[in-house]
Protein backbone atom coordinates (compact mmCIF):
# COMPACT_ATOMS: atom_id res chain seq x y z
CA UNK A 1 0.00 0.00 0.00
CA UNK A 2 0.76 3.46 -0.80
CA UNK A 3 2.25 5.58 2.38
CA UNK A 4 4.46 8.48 0.40
CA UNK A 5 4.31 9.95 -3.29
CA UNK A 6 6.36 12.78 -4.43
CA UNK A 7 4.66 14.80 -7.59
CA UNK A 8 7.69 16.32 -9.22
CA UNK A 9 6.84 19.05 -11.57
CA UNK A 10 8.97 18.94 -14.71
CA UNK A 11 12.26 21.03 -14.90
CA UNK A 12 12.24 24.23 -17.08
CA UNK A 13 11.82 23.80 -20.54
CA UNK A 14 13.30 25.99 -23.27
CA UNK A 15 9.88 28.01 -24.56
CA UNK A 16 12.10 29.68 -27.32
CA UNK A 17 12.15 26.64 -29.31
CA UNK A 18 8.75 26.46 -31.64
CA UNK A 19 7.35 23.64 -30.96
CA UNK A 20 3.97 23.00 -29.32
CA UNK A 21 3.74 23.02 -25.22
CA UNK A 22 1.15 20.48 -25.10
CA UNK A 23 1.63 17.95 -28.32
CA UNK A 24 4.04 15.28 -26.92
CA UNK A 25 7.44 15.38 -27.62
CA UNK A 26 7.30 19.21 -26.74
CA UNK A 27 10.42 20.80 -25.84
CA UNK A 28 13.38 20.23 -24.21
CA UNK A 29 14.71 21.31 -20.70
CA UNK A 30 16.92 23.85 -20.86
CA UNK A 31 20.19 24.10 -18.92
CA UNK A 32 18.77 25.94 -16.48
CA UNK A 33 16.36 23.48 -16.16
CA UNK A 34 18.93 20.25 -16.58
CA UNK A 35 20.17 22.15 -12.65
CA UNK A 36 17.23 22.11 -11.48
CA UNK A 37 16.37 18.61 -11.55
CA UNK A 38 19.97 17.74 -10.52
CA UNK A 39 19.05 19.75 -7.10
CA UNK A 40 15.52 17.80 -7.03
CA UNK A 41 17.59 14.21 -7.38
CA UNK A 42 19.75 15.52 -4.71
CA UNK A 43 16.84 16.48 -2.16
CA UNK A 44 15.03 13.44 -3.57
CA UNK A 45 18.38 11.05 -2.66
CA UNK A 46 17.08 10.01 0.81
CA UNK A 47 13.41 9.76 0.44
CA UNK A 48 13.26 5.97 -0.33
CA UNK A 49 11.51 6.15 -4.19
CA UNK A 50 11.15 2.44 -5.23
CA UNK A 51 10.31 3.96 -8.62
CA UNK A 52 9.09 6.96 -11.30
CA UNK A 53 6.08 7.42 -13.36
CA UNK A 54 6.67 9.97 -15.79
CA UNK A 55 4.72 11.31 -18.73
CA UNK A 56 5.98 10.51 -21.87
CA UNK A 57 6.60 14.23 -23.21
CA UNK A 58 10.68 15.76 -23.75
CA UNK A 59 10.82 17.95 -20.89
CA UNK A 60 9.73 15.28 -18.37
CA UNK A 61 11.74 12.50 -19.98
CA UNK A 62 15.00 14.30 -19.69
CA UNK A 63 13.97 15.53 -16.05
CA UNK A 64 13.95 12.05 -15.47
CA UNK A 65 16.81 10.89 -16.81
CA UNK A 66 18.73 13.39 -14.53
CA UNK A 67 17.01 11.70 -11.08
CA UNK A 68 17.74 8.62 -12.30
CA UNK A 69 21.14 9.31 -12.90
CA UNK A 70 21.22 9.88 -9.06
CA UNK A 71 18.25 7.64 -7.66
CA UNK A 72 19.02 4.43 -9.48
CA UNK A 73 15.43 3.18 -9.56
CA UNK A 74 13.36 1.94 -12.23
CA UNK A 75 11.14 4.29 -14.61
CA UNK A 76 7.48 3.78 -16.27
CA UNK A 77 6.56 5.81 -18.88
CA UNK A 78 2.60 6.51 -18.62
CA UNK A 79 0.36 8.72 -20.53
CA UNK A 80 -2.04 8.81 -17.56
CA UNK A 81 0.24 11.88 -16.39
CA UNK A 82 0.57 13.24 -19.64
CA UNK A 83 0.03 17.43 -20.07
CA UNK A 84 -2.96 18.54 -19.80
CA UNK A 85 -3.97 18.56 -23.72
CA UNK A 86 -5.61 21.45 -25.09
CA UNK A 87 -9.37 20.25 -25.67
CA UNK A 88 -9.32 17.74 -22.89
CA UNK A 89 -11.34 18.75 -19.89
CA UNK A 90 -10.70 18.79 -16.05
CA UNK A 91 -12.85 15.89 -15.51
CA UNK A 92 -10.78 13.55 -18.24
CA UNK A 93 -7.36 14.72 -16.57
CA UNK A 94 -9.06 13.86 -13.46
CA UNK A 95 -10.10 10.51 -14.44
CA UNK A 96 -6.60 9.59 -15.76
CA UNK A 97 -4.48 10.36 -13.58
CA UNK A 98 -7.14 9.07 -10.73
CA UNK A 99 -7.15 5.70 -12.91
CA UNK A 100 -3.49 5.47 -12.00
CA UNK A 101 -2.94 6.71 -8.17
CA UNK A 102 -5.84 3.79 -7.88
CA UNK A 103 -3.58 1.29 -9.66
CA UNK A 104 -0.80 2.39 -7.84
CA UNK A 105 -2.73 1.97 -4.32
CA UNK A 106 -3.26 -1.68 -5.19
CA UNK A 107 0.32 -2.61 -5.53
CA UNK A 108 3.01 -3.03 -2.68
CA UNK A 109 5.36 -0.27 -3.47
CA UNK A 110 5.05 2.31 -0.53
CA UNK A 111 7.41 5.74 -1.92
CA UNK A 112 7.23 6.51 -5.43
CA UNK A 113 7.34 9.69 -7.39
CA UNK A 114 5.31 10.49 -10.26
CA UNK A 115 7.11 13.14 -12.83
CA UNK A 116 3.67 15.17 -14.34
CA UNK A 117 2.97 18.83 -15.47
CA UNK A 118 0.64 21.55 -13.94
CA UNK A 119 -2.72 20.31 -14.42
CA UNK A 120 -2.13 16.93 -14.09
CA UNK A 121 0.09 17.44 -10.45
CA UNK A 122 -2.91 19.68 -9.39
CA UNK A 123 -5.60 17.50 -9.98
CA UNK A 124 -3.89 14.13 -8.38
CA UNK A 125 -3.37 16.83 -5.08
CA UNK A 126 -7.15 17.04 -5.18
CA UNK A 127 -8.27 13.97 -5.68
CA UNK A 128 -5.28 12.45 -3.18
CA UNK A 129 -6.51 15.07 -0.07
CA UNK A 130 -10.40 14.71 -1.26
CA UNK A 131 -10.28 19.07 -2.11
CA UNK A 132 -8.36 19.71 1.04
CA UNK A 133 -5.18 20.76 -0.26
CA UNK A 134 -3.75 24.07 1.00
CA UNK A 135 -2.72 25.77 -2.36
CA UNK A 136 -1.69 29.15 -0.88
CA UNK A 137 0.73 30.14 -3.82
CA UNK A 138 0.98 29.38 -7.60
CA UNK A 139 4.08 29.69 -9.87
CA UNK A 140 4.06 30.92 -13.97
CA UNK A 141 1.10 30.29 -15.58
CA UNK A 142 -0.56 29.26 -12.40
CA UNK A 143 1.22 26.50 -11.85
CA UNK A 144 0.83 24.54 -7.92
CA UNK A 145 4.93 24.48 -8.47
CA UNK A 146 7.65 25.92 -10.05
CA UNK A 147 9.57 24.15 -12.66
CA UNK A 148 11.14 20.91 -10.37
CA UNK A 149 9.39 21.87 -7.33
CA UNK A 150 8.01 18.48 -5.43
CA UNK A 151 4.84 17.98 -3.51
CA UNK A 152 5.54 15.44 -0.68
CA UNK A 153 1.62 13.46 -0.30
CA UNK A 154 1.59 11.08 3.18
CA UNK A 155 -0.89 8.59 4.00
CA UNK A 156 -1.51 9.34 7.71
CA UNK A 157 -0.98 5.92 9.25
CA UNK A 158 -4.07 6.33 11.93
CA UNK A 159 -7.00 7.66 9.53
CA UNK A 160 -5.89 7.08 6.32
CA UNK A 161 -6.11 10.25 4.88
CA UNK A 162 -3.47 11.82 2.81
CA UNK A 163 -1.88 15.13 3.58
CA UNK A 164 0.14 17.05 1.23
CA UNK A 165 2.98 19.97 1.49
CA UNK A 166 5.29 21.73 -1.33
CA UNK A 167 8.33 20.66 0.21
CA UNK A 168 11.05 21.55 -2.08
CA UNK A 169 11.73 24.33 -4.79
CA UNK A 170 14.87 24.37 -6.62
CA UNK A 171 17.49 27.41 -5.85
CA UNK A 172 17.51 30.32 -8.36
CA UNK A 173 20.00 29.98 -10.49
CA UNK A 174 21.40 33.68 -11.25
Amino acid sequence: MLTDIYLIRHAAPDRSQRIDYHTPPGPDLTAQGREEARQAAVFLAERGLEQLYVSPFARTHQTADVLVATLQIPVTFTSLVAEHAVRESVAQVQARVGELLHSLDQGEQRVVGIISHGSPIKEMLLLLTEGRVQITQTFSQGNPAPTAGIWHVQRNAEDGQWHATLIFQPLELL
